[in-house]
């Protein structure tokens, strides 16, 4: 049995492997092999998700051998002449037909091959996008691929795929009936999250230098121990399917829900995330797992491990716009800043007060400060706060007094960036130690876009230099603080331990009569190393 046959095999007693075999059957798709459920799991994790960032979409190969996605698209299995070359052959000549012509193919080695069925292929795709309602859709347009690399296709994205299994499990989760289903699923299910979590070790070794490794392996020991507890009852209850309809959720948010479903078991007892990652600011990510879920559910069905503890939020205040006026020379910035904070107020009144979705301003000064070009803030917007916004609601945003001394900054500081950066051999290390070496990402810049001008790269990889030195800064906070915490919690034998974290966030469970020691403890330890930076608690209580 080759090593893609074994993963399948492994994956079949899995939550989502049963939940896709289970949605499937409900939509008339029978006898899938475990070999063609997985391949429906990785095309699904790879190709949803990562649909709609064009970045992750053009860049990343699936490891899913030819014959095996074949099989799984056609129907061909009984031929018993798919070898990964003549799958490869097979898998050209279905692209170069469309859906309703493909009739006989002749394929290399093999012949002539007679109406291929696939069970995939017979499911309707309703959805309100007209090019998916199109019956006579191209098989290209369903299953998108561009190029081929060792034998392993590239560029999948199935949001027709997607649209199926993910309009399935709404309606079913939206019935009691289904609910009652799904969770008969999880509790017959292997857990997938039972044991701490892996380090992806090359991602540390790919972008720390051999001195910093032992700080970064610290703070990834902290995060892929640290454990959290689902309330499965309330998951599947009446009160959050409720809920889940008044926000009225879209396929991203359905998404995200079986992506986390996927990563969780049925025990009660503790759970931990998946493979933890960094990135190379020396951010620190969990794949999946439950900070893909909106923040009102997260609260509701995530809960301490300890019944008898709370969960304590700690988040950076305006983290990155203090950061940002400090290093781009903004003081008057920082002291109203602070002086707001101080206060007790909310910035985001400060920021263009006639707009009050505090949600696209966010995703306005995200943007800005972590160096996009500014012609592309309107896409980012639609993007990131998912509807459309006018050229006069970032101009506002971004006239704020409070933020213009920042876009001035930003410009002085992108323009000596520019200098550096083209001149060659530019390098430098962010807070953190990590390297970020201007000539390596330049090459990258001009192989992703080879028609770009030199201007343009240049400039692309001055906004990432700048991401590059704000992340670094916000983690340089955030990791001694957490290991701060760690220390902590051992030596005095505190009741303090990590729920999960998220970039500037920490969510710690800790019992209710230490609440107010581990809030001082944490605020004295900042003032204390980083005074112009200030941190805002939330206590989520027991329901």
């Amino acid at each position: 049995m080759d090593e893609f046959s074994r993963r399948a095999e492994r994956s079949s007693s899995s939550f989502l492997h049963r939940l896709v075999v289970f949605l499937l059957q409900l939509r008339g798709v029978e006898d899938l092999s475990a070999a063609e459920v997985y391949c429906l799991l990785k095309l699904l994790r790879h190709g949803v998700l990562k649909a709609r960032n064009s970045f992750y979409r053009f860049k990343f190969y699936l490891e899913i051998p030819y014959k095996s996605l074949v099989s799984l698209l056609s129907g061909w299995t009984s031929s018993g002449c798919l070898t990964d070359a003549v799958g490869k052959a097979a898998y050209s000549e279905i692209f170069k037909s469309g859906l309703q012509r493909l009739q006989t193919v002749e394929i290399p080695g093999v012949g002539l091959v007679g109406d291929p069925v696939s069970p995939i292929l017979q499911l309707e795709f309703e959805c309100e996008e007209e090019v998916f309602a199109d019956p006579d859709i191209p098989f290209n347009t369903l299953f998108g691929f561009k190029e081929h690399w060792e034998g392993h296709a590239r560029k999948y994205y199935l949001l027709s795929f997607s649209k199926v299994i993910v309009e399935t499990l709404c309606h079913l989760y939206l019935s009691a009936d289904g609910r009652l289903k799904l969770k008969q699923l999880i509790v017959n299910s292997t857990p997938l999250n039972d044991r701490p979590a892996p380090i992806n070790r090359a991602s540390l070794e790919e972008f720390a230098p051999p001195e910093r490794i032992d700080h970064f392996l610290a703070v990834a020991e902290i995060i892929r121990c640290s454990t959290y507890r689902i309330d499965w009852d309330l998951v599947f209850s009446d009160e959050i399917a409720q809920a889940i309809q008044q926000f009225e959720w879209k396929i991203d948010h359905w998404v995200y829900f079986l992506v986390t479903l996927s990563h969780l078991g049925p025990q009660s007892e503790a759970q931990y995330h998946p493979t933890v990652s960094m990135q190379r600011t020396g951010r620190f990510h969990t794949h999946g797992g439950i900070m893909l879920l909106p923040q009102w559910l997260r609260h509701r069905i995530v809960k301490p491990v300890n019944p008898d503890y709370c969960l304590v939020e700690l988040d950076l205040c305006s983290a990155q716009l203090l950061l940002a006026s400090r290093d781009w020379d903004a003081p008057e910035t920082t002291r109203l800043l602070l002086e707001i904070i101080d206060r007790g107020e909310s910035v985001w009144k400060y920021i263009a007060p006639e707009i009050t979705d505090k949600k696209i301003k966010k995703v306005i000064i995200y943007s800005f400060i972590f160096g996009c070009d500014l012609r592309s803030l309107l896409f980012l917007t639609l993007r990131g706060a998912k509807q459309k916004v006018k050229q006069e609601v970032i101009n506002a945003v971004l006239a704020s007094p409070l933020l213009q001394p920042l876009v001035a900054g930003r410009d002085r500081l992108l323009s000596s960036l520019y200098d550096l950066i083209q001149g060659g051999g530019h390098i430098e290390v962010n807070q953190l130690g990590l390297i970020f070496d201007a000539d390596q990402y330049l090459a990258r810049a001009k192989a992703d876009k080879p028609k770009a001008s030199f201007d343009d790269v240049v400039r692309k990889v001055a906004r990432q230099l700048l991401a590059h030195r704000l992340q670094g800064a916000e983690q340089a906070i955030i990791h001694p603080l957490m290991l701060e915490i760690q220390d902590q919690g051992r030596n005095q034998n505190l009741p303090y331990a990590l729920n999960c974290s998220s970039y500037d966030g920490l969510t710690y469970e800790v019992h209710p009569d230490y609440i107010d020691r581990f809030q001082q403890d944490c605020t004295d330890w900042l003032v204390q190393n980083f005074p112009n930076s200030r941190l805002e608690f939330k206590v989520i209580p027991h329901s």
